[in-house]
């Protein structure tokens, strides 16, 4: 492994999950080849994963998720 040095461009969110739980933390909008707007994270990207970031959840914080698109009942931006 190199020094390989990763674009990102964090989004700050909020989701809700099928169970009833809620995620706060972050996206990277440059994973799976860049978009510009959350939403496009659902709707341009063909993984059917989402990670999130110095999540919490449930009081657990600086957690990373990765999350089944499938799952998730909203997101949105936190400003």
């Amino acid at each position: 492994m190199g020094n390989e040095k990763h674009q990102m461009k964090r989004e700050a969110v909020k989701m809700k999950l099928s169970d009833g739980s809620m995620i706060y933390g972050e996206v990277n909008l440059l994973s799976e080849g860049g978009v510009s707007r959350l939403s496009e994270l659902f709707t341009k990207s063909e993984s059917p994963f989402i990670v999130v970031f110095n999540a919490t959840k449930q009081g657990r914080e600086g957690q990373l998720y990765v999350v089944s698109k499938s799952h998730i009942i909203w997101v949105s931006p936190v400003e």
